[in-house]
């Protein structure tokens, strides 16, 4: 962490550690360590943020949502005769991060921000291509290794016996293949506004590294996003759109047969029959729509009682089983809030232009996500969106400020 600029440094810090470290065995349960720095820093870190004039925007959204939260909890307690337990509460507790980072984010430069951001990725991308490559080759029994510390005993014979379907950093493929996409996205977008060369080749291996997790619904969600972006971005020449398109679509054609998990899902994804995986998600969807229907507006809370013993794959569907309509419709409204608005103009600086569409592109491929993993609940994947999010969010708050005066 830099001493000189201990805001920016922390909340990378804290997106490194949530990304490229295991879970800490703490008591009967996993504790994310970014969790614990956070925790560690929320006193002076709230007292900052509060104490001083920044621009907090975020703050008092993330909080009404958490509130919106606590308050299902307390109907389904008071009204549905939920038996709450001590993981409903910690399920609140670890939510209750999101608003600690954020006012974290408040407090950091843009400028000084962007910088550190900048060099994480360029690291980062090189590190996960390596990664993906030893664990997907087992060198020196380096899946096996990996997989005791960050994920399970079914994702390790994956690796090694099954499907050679790789976990990268995340405690599976799917987590995984987000990380990876975060890299991807932010390479490949960076190519486009600063003309890095380097990008391209680089977001083309992480490309390659995604089909490595066999993720079919984080591989549609990129590939969606890069034929949309370079159909519709009329800024790019239409020369390099057709070269891009024609070693992107060549270099998924030549590989796509080596992942046989990710192509037989692929061809199935419109059949139901054969398709295992997505028969188990539609049950654990049609149970809980079910129950969902009964607490349409707030839910059933955490529940945690009744999710442990019957898990559901997919964010849509547990969100509004947690929260209700109130609960998702605001999470989704204070993502487009912070996405596209305030807006002041044309932006002419690269920088925000790339955090601009980098996180645009992120929550477009969140929403391929949510489909059948999660993303906002998950342990590893939000953070890093959110502290982006909240830095672009706030700069543009402040050029808004400096125009308007």
């Amino acid at each position: 962490m830099n001493i000189n600029h201990p805001a920016e440094g922390l909340l990378i810090l804290i997106i490194g550690v949530s990304i490229f470290f295991p879970q800490l065995p703490i008591g009967g349960s996993q504790f994310s360590t970014d969790w614990a720095i956070l925790y560690a820093c929320m006193m002076p870190v709230l007292y900052c943020c509060f104490s001083n004039d920044y621009k907090r925007g975020g703050v008092g959204m993330y909080l009404v949502l958490f509130l919106l939260h606590l308050i299902s909890l307390c109907y389904a307690c008071g009204v549905l005769n939920v038996r709450a337990n001590i993981g409903d509460f910690w399920t609140l507790f670890t939510e209750f991060r999101y608003v600690i980072l954020i006012c974290l984010a408040c407090l950091c430069s843009f400028d000084v921000f962007y910088h550190f951001f900048d060099s994480f990725i360029k690291v980062g991308s090189v590190i996960l291509i390596g990664i993906s490559f030893l664990e997907f080759f087992n060198v020196a029994g380096f899946a096996s290794i990996v997989g005791r510390y960050y994920s399970s005993q079914l994702h390790i014979d994956s690796m090694t016996n099954g499907a050679h379907r790789i976990i990268v950093t995340g405690s599976d493929p799917n987590v995984g293949g987000v990380i990876l996409a975060f890299f991807f996205l932010y390479r490949f977008l960076s190519f486009f506004i600063n003309g890095r060369k380097k990008d391209l080749w680089v977001s083309f291996i992480l490309l390659t590294c995604i089909m490595l997790t066999s993720s079919r619904t984080i591989f549609i969600g990129v590939v969606c996003y890069m034929v949309l972006k370079l159909l519709t971005d009329t800024s790019i020449k239409k020369y390099i759109k057709v070269l891009i398109l024609s070693f992107g679509g060549v270099l998924i054609i030549l590989l796509i047969p080596y992942f046989e998990y990710l192509l037989s899902g692929i061809q199935t994804v419109a059949s139901v029959e054969g398709n295992s995986s997505f028969n188990a998600r539609l049950n654990a969807w049609k149970y809980f729509l079910s129950l969902a229907d009964k607490s349409k507006l707030l839910g059933w809370g955490p529940a945690n009682h009744i999710i442990d013993n019957f898990p559901v794959d997919g964010e849509y569907v547990l969100l509004y089983f947690r929260y209700g309509l109130l609960g998702i419709l605001c999470y989704f409204f204070i993502n487009v809030r912070m996405l596209f608005f305030p807006r002041f103009g044309k932006i002419f600086d690269n920088r925000m232009r790339l955090y601009g569409s980098y996180t645009k592109a992120i929550f477009f491929i969140s929403l391929f996500v949510m489909l059948t993993n999660n993303f906002y609940s998950g342990k590893q994947l939000f953070p890093l969106y959110l502290s982006v999010l909240t830095v672009f969010y706030n700069q543009n708050l402040k050029l808004r400020y400096k125009k308007c005066n």
